[in-house]
């Protein structure tokens, strides 16, 4: 029986009270103009900008001293603004010596006989240093209601409740505080982060495996709320512990830590992040270990030796490091931060014959990213507890949104469609399966096959209650395969750019250009939809092999095709040998106790997912990926719900419009989802075209602008060409918001927008902000301000979607009511009136037992499940239709953004530089009136 759904949902996030912290006293430094002009004088910079590489001069004073609490890397040659800040005066001494060794490194570094020390006068230092009262936890209220911190408390809070957490600890979590204790984390401009250190080991067959949570912290804004927010994030980090045997990517992070302090004993332990990089092998990539090197008397060693032997330079699990004699070594530590995608080297003891003989020699980082619900809760209480005698108290409960007015009739796609499938498939296995995820009626599409084809039809018919669809079977072949990378007298770029060249030539011969059909005969201009089997990319090791996918799909929509990947289908009796067949340390049995949290747990997921009833579960998972793939496939072709209506019953137009950021610029990308099902994209320069043509149009690389985003850029003309503010139509229109704000519609930034008060994109929202709604429908004319009120565009609803994405403005999110403290739920949840966050519902294959604590001890193979919670999206609802008056604004009803088929946030289209379109589908849930 299916749980109730969930009523509420609780955020990480934490209210402080106002003035709580009192302005802190902070000693300031500025840089002085003798030191800049000498800085300037030296420096040769490689490219056209004359900005000084301050960033890890920055990141180095951070952790210099445990009283600084800010580090500034721009504008330091302000005379108001401050270079270094910290609670106790610096000593010259330190900053001094640290600026020498930076420059050295930084500036000029291609002339060492540049005596640093020398040229900079430390007395120059004591002239610039004054006393501030800086306000930490103060803020007003801006025009549009929403709060308006101090500085500080961006740039100074978290760093003091980041301290806090890593002195006072986490007692849940760290019963025993001599065997595992937090560390601040790497220094930056904004959250900051304690992390636990030792790390923690997990056993697995090829050694124990290092891995360590973090807390990170941060400051936010909420859309109309007269209060800032403290946000609480748990980040999972995995640390390399095997050589380094392939990295999909040409740099890396490496973490150091002195936990004694760089200069003198009496400083708190922190980490610095050094990143690397690859340059026919790997290096440092800024210098910031070599600057360390100079300022301490045990120097790290070479990023090459780190990566050769990673397990040497992280502490055991008794904490502490010993030389061959046995003697403690000095506590230096250089964890390189594992990324999804790194190959690592297995032990020789470890590898074993499989089928062909010959074992696998790499292997993956077995600890898995993710928390489930009960870690999030149990941060959550600690961390409420850790951090009250701060003025820090958790927010309230968000309750589940059931707007008024809901449609019941079902949505339908437009009748009378017959979409064309290809399915590109390596193995029977896999084309049988799609053939049955057809004609399913309990997990696929529930078609009914045609009568039998007439001989010499390659094409097999399917007809369903609204739609028909006609499939073809073609062995992928060579296509599939990996691309034949870099001869080593070239440069691994050519040899990746000639690869993808003879690829595409390869698939222009395999593929004939489908026939052109008029406009009224087939909406879709000929398109067809290919669904495509093709190794994941752990299949390609980037070395000799790279992975095809992204050619693929250019080199199909070069020849009007739509495309959907799906890896491999294999049954049991076909499923490949595990990698080590030697049985498991008793440590490892306790696998089985995760394997029983499936069952003996209960299914608190609040999604509409098949139960398992066949007696092989892994059979109904592959018929459903087979047929989500079907379903992804169609929806490109516009086979997409019809919108909702209105609350009165008035249809409404669906609008959907995000910037895709390209090399130098961005292609804006607007897709119109209209009453009767009908989808269209607009691309700049480009007629409106159905939407399955945009795949086509952006391989072909129409649609980009340039980077310039002035007042009057093409990115402004665009967007208000496409407001159409005088057309009586209702539309609702969706906007991504994390890039459209930063590229000429600032108005989209949560502290300048206002409700009901729509500034054009271009204009300076700020001039209009001291304007009451009388005030501006006075204002004459509002072209000088941009703005415009609802009456001026009757048909216009706007809703500003933001992702919960790196930028953390969107909280963490877990669902709890009265009876379970805690779980996973979809849906939509009221922040205010005009403010919600939507939940997307977590995909069946996602699911992970709701038992599974990777807190526990008692699980320590726990942290090798992955755990995905679904991210929260932030819905803002700016604009709304006029209301008469007297009348009460109605919510329109819990909203699926079927205009693209997958939530805006999750849709990314890339041109001819690296093209990928992956696809998602989300929900969106606006509720404008």
């Amino acid at each position: 029986m299916k749980p109730e759904p969930y009523q509420q949902i609780r955020c990480m996030t934490f209210t402080i009270a106002k003035d709580a912290v009192p302005p802190t006293r902070l000693h300031t430094l500025r840089l002085p103009a003798t030191w800049t002009r000498l800085l300037r004088e030296q420096w040769r910079p490689r490219g056209a900008s004359r900005t000084l590489p301050t960033r890890a001069l920055a990141d180095l004073v951070r952790a210099l001293d445990r009283h600084v609490v800010d580090a500034a890397s721009w504008g330091l040659e302000d005379p108001e603004r401050y270079w270094i800040a910290a609670r106790q005066p610096v000593p010259t001494a330190v900053v001094h010596a640290a600026t020498a060794a930076w420059a050295t490194v930084f500036i000029t570094s291609d002339r060492p006989h540049v005596d640093w020390y020398q040229l900079l006068n430390p007395d120059d230092l004591d002239d610039t240093r004054r006393h501030e009262d800086l306000p930490v936890t103060s803020w007003t209220s801006g025009p549009n209601g929403t709060a308006a911190p101090a500085q500080g408390l961006f740039q100074i809070l978290p760093g003091l409740l980041a301290a806090h957490i890593a002195d006072a600890g986490l007692p849940m979590l760290h019963t025993d505080p001599t065997k595992r204790r937090m560390l601040l984390g790497p220094t930056g401009e904004g959250p900051r982060e304690a992390v636990e250190w030792p790390p923690r080991w997990m056993p697995d067959n090829n050694g124990a495996a290092p891995w360590s949570l973090g807390v990170r912290l941060g400051s936010q804004i909420v859309w109309e709320d007269p209060e800032p927010r403290i946000h609480l994030d748990l980040v999972l980090h995995r640390w390399l512990h095997l050589p380094l045997g392939y990295s999909p990517n040409l740099r890396l992070n490496a973490w150091l830590l002195t936990p004694d302090g760089i200069l003198r004993p009496s400083e708190r332990p922190a980490f610095l992040r050094a990143p690397g990089v690859w340059r026919g092998g790997w290096t440092w990539a800024n210098g910031l270990q070599q600057l360390l090197t100079r300022l301490s008397h045990l120097p790290y060693p070479a990023l090459s030796d780190i990566l050769a032997q990673p397990a040497a330079h992280l502490p055991s699990a008794s904490g502490e490091r010993r030389d061959q004699d046995g003697q403690a070594e000095s506590p230096r530590y250089a964890a390189i931060q594992y990324q999804s995608g790194m190959r690592m080297q297995r032990p020789a003891d470890t590898v074993t014959a499989g089928k062909t003989g010959k074992g696998p020699k790499t292997c993956d980082h077995p600890v898995n990213p993710g928390f489930m619900p009960i870690n999030h809760h149990q941060l959550q209480e600690a961390a409420a507890s850790t951090l009250a005698p701060l003025g820090l108290t958790a927010t309230t409960p968000r309750p589940r949104r059931r707007p008024p007015g809901r449609s019941t009739s079902p949505r339908q796609a437009p009748p009378g469609q017959h979409y064309p499938l290809e399915f590109w498939h390596q193995t029977e296995t896999t084309r049988l399966t799609l053939l049955a995820a057809l004609q399913d009626n309990k997990h696929g599409l529930a078609l009914t096959p045609a009568p039998a084809p007439a001989p010499g039809d390659d094409e097999l018919h399917f007809d369903g209650p609204s739609y028909s669809v006609t499939v073809r079977f073609e062995q992928i072949g060579a296509l599939a395969a990996g691309l034949p990378l870099v001869p080593k007298e070239q440069s691994k770029d050519r040899g990746k750019a000639m690869a993808e060249q003879q690829r595409l030539r390869e698939i222009n011969t395999r593929l004939p250009r489908t026939p052109q059909r008029p406009v009224a005969a087939d909406p879709r201009h000929g398109h067809l939809a290919a669904i495509i089997e093709l190794d994941g990319a752990r299949a390609f090791n980037g070395k000799d092999n790279g992975d095809p996918k992204s050619i693929l799909r250019k080199g199909f929509a070069h020849h009007r095709r739509v495309t959907q990947f799906i890896r491999p289908i294999t049954t049991r009796t076909d499923a490949p040998e595990p990698e080590n067949t030697d049985t498991p340390d008793d440590d490892l049995a306790t696998d089985d106790v995760i394997s029983n949290l499936v069952t003996e747990s209960p299914d608190d997921v609040d999604i509409d997912t098949p139960p398992v009833e066949d007696a092989d579960p892994s059979a109904n998972q592959d018929l459903l990926r087979a047929a989500n793939s079907i379903r992804d496939a169609l929806r490109q072709l516009g086979n997409i719900p019809t919108p909702h209506k209105a609350p009165t019953g008035q249809p409404i137009e669906v609008w959907g419009i995000w910037y895709e950021a390209v090399a130098n610029g961005a292609i804006p990308i607007i897709i119109r989802h209209r009453p009767d099902g009908t989808l269209t994209t607009l691309l700049p320069g480009l007629a409106p075209m159905p939407y399955c043509a945009l795949e086509t149009a952006l391989a072909a690389g129409h649609g980009r602008l340039t980077s310039d985003k002035g007042p009057d850029s093409d990115y402004t003309d665009f967007l208000r060409r496409c407001l159409i503010l005088d057309d009586p139509t209702p539309r609702l229109l969706i906007i991504g918001g994390p890039n459209l704000r930063s590229r000429g519609w600032p108005w989209l930034q949560t502290q300048h927008m206002r409700r009901d008060a729509l500034v054009l994109p271009g204009a300076d929202p700020r001039k209009s902000a001291h304007l009451n709604p009388e005030q501006a429908a006075a204002e004459d004319p509002l072209d000088k301000l941009g703005l415009r009120l609802p009456e001026h565009c009757p048909g216009l609803r706007i809703a500003r979607v933001v992702p919960r994405d790196s930028a953390r403005e969107v909280p963490h999110i877990f669902a709890q009511d009265a009876k379970r403290p805690y779980g996973i739920t979809s849906g939509l949840f009221e922040v205010h009136d005009r403010l919600y966050y939507a939940l997307a519902p977590k995909p069946v294959q996602a699911k992970a037992p709701t038992g599974l604590d990777k807190f526990n001890d008692a699980q320590p193979r726990a942290a090798s499940r992955r755990a995905d919670s679904p991210p929260a999206h932030d819905h803002a609802h700016a604009t709304t239709r006029p209301t008469p008056p007297g009348r009460p604004c109605r919510p329109l009803h819990r909203h699926t953004l079927s205009t693209t088929g997958y939530s805006l946030s999750h849709a990314r289209h890339k041109g001819t530089s690296g093209f990928a379109h992956r696809q998602r589908h989300g929900q969106v849930h606006p509720s404008a009136a």
